[in-house]
């Protein structure tokens, strides 16, 4: 999970749309909303909407999954499980989010999903019920100035869905979307492939800045999680000529290297440096994808970039980072590009062009055993699992 923003389609797979340009890709642009539809009760729909809600109804069509009065068979509406959801309550990288007030109480998770519209307001013009669809991680207010000019992203009062700022997620029989923030999922992707769109989606904005150039850079991908190893099937995919993965999990990096790794590292047995050292014959990697989280990896990659290399970090970090040594990155001639965005569009495409993320699905759990599963099994399993998918009644 990051916080989202879509990437526009793109005629060659590596362009990167700026981030002030507006959005052409979604049904936006206008003060019209869709809506996927969660138990939002009336009164909750202002708070959420701002001074657009008295036209909410109006403009919102409902997704829903699960409601008692109309029930669906079971599985076709699924939620990722995202480790930024435990950490939040349970854990240390996000705590920052409620001390600095980001976060509060209650919050309700889920910000990977797929779901299906049931209802949609008179003003909705891009969906009707039955239509399959997944939602950017953000949720803009449609007023401020930004808004106006389309550049969602960049709004002033924007929310996170599921985590800071937040805009209710997924993990409930209805959720509520404006129509700007709603893609429809093509027929020929299945639902637990549609769930994985908005991980992947960081990984690709990944691949995307980390300046790869077809048929000819050597990318390493640090970290074996979901976004790691969508990112290098996905750079892949896209024309690097060869990816290498490193992680701790010897089960994960299988999984990488089935998914088109051309090598991986396990870097309990073996010293990255050494392994880049060996895969490049001591050139090392022209483009970076960190998405570790770990520090100690951080030092690891001004090694083993090369000469005029590009280091992508996605990961969110336990602890400040005091150790970087900037003067050899200057001085290799390398540059940084952080990932805040998702370029959905570059995914739908991959997967449209047969590219298979479900691999990376390890688990199911049906919705009743969130809680349990959080509270008792997660710290656990994360050491074997990857993606965990929520399958909703």
């Amino acid at each position: 999970m990051k916080n989202p923003h879509g990437s526009a389609e793109t005629k060659g797979p590596l362009r990167v749309r700026p981030a002030d340009q507006p959005r052409k890709d979604l049904p936006g642009g206008r003060t019209e909303h869709a809506v996927c539809a969660d138990k939002l009760t009336p009164a909750k729909i202002p708070d959420q909407m701002g001074e657009a809600a008295p036209n909410a109804r109006k403009t919102a069509p409902l997704l829903a999954g699960g409601n008692p009065a109309a029930r669906r068979p079971a599985g076709w509406r699924k939620a990722g499980f995202c480790h930024v959801d435990f950490f939040i309550p349970f854990d240390t990288i996000t705590a920052g989010f409620m001390r600095d007030g980001s976060t509060s109480y209650p919050v309700r998770f889920g910000h990977e999903f797929v779901g299906r519209v049931t209802q949609v307001g008179e003003q909705v013009k891009s969906f009707r019920p039955g239509d399959r669809v997944i939602s950017e991680g953000f949720v803009s207010c449609g007023r401020c100035e930004e808004c106006r000019k389309g550049n969602f992203r960049r709004c002033r009062n924007l929310m996170s869905v599921g985590t800071i700022h937040t805009w209710p997620g997924s993990y409930a029989e209805y959720v509520l979307f404006p129509e700007r923030h709603l893609l429809k999922v093509p027929d020929s992707i299945c639902d637990d492939a549609a769930a994985l769109i908005e991980p992947a989606a960081v990984g690709m904005d990944g691949v995307q800045k980390a300046n790869i150039r077809p048929g000819e850079s050597v990318v390493l991908v640090t970290g074996s999680g979901t976004i790691g190893i969508a990112a290098a099937a996905l750079a892949k995919h896209y024309g690097a000529k060869k990816v290498l993965v490193s992680g701790r999990t010897s089960g994960k990096l299988e999984v990488a290297r089935r998914m088109g790794a051309d090598a991986a590292c396990n870097s309990r047995e073996e010293s990255l440096s050494e392994f880049v050292r060996r895969e490049t014959d001591g050139h090392g990697v022209d483009s970076l994808i960190e998405c570790s989280g770990n520090i100690r990896v951080l030092d690891d990659c001004v090694d083993v970039l090369a000469e005029g290399g590009t280091l992508a970090v996605v990961a969110f970090y336990e602890e400040l980072y005091t150790t970087f040594d900037i003067d050899k990155f200057v001085m290799k001639n390398c540059r940084l590009e952080s990932v805040m965005d998702h370029a959905y569009q570059e995914v739908l495409r991959a997967m449209l062009d047969g590219v298979d993320l479900t691999p990376l699905i390890t688990r199911h759990i049906p919705f009743s055993e969130c809680g349990s599963f959080m509270t008792e099994h997660l710290r656990e399993k994360s050491r074997s699992d990857i993606k965990v998918m929520v399958d909703f009644p």
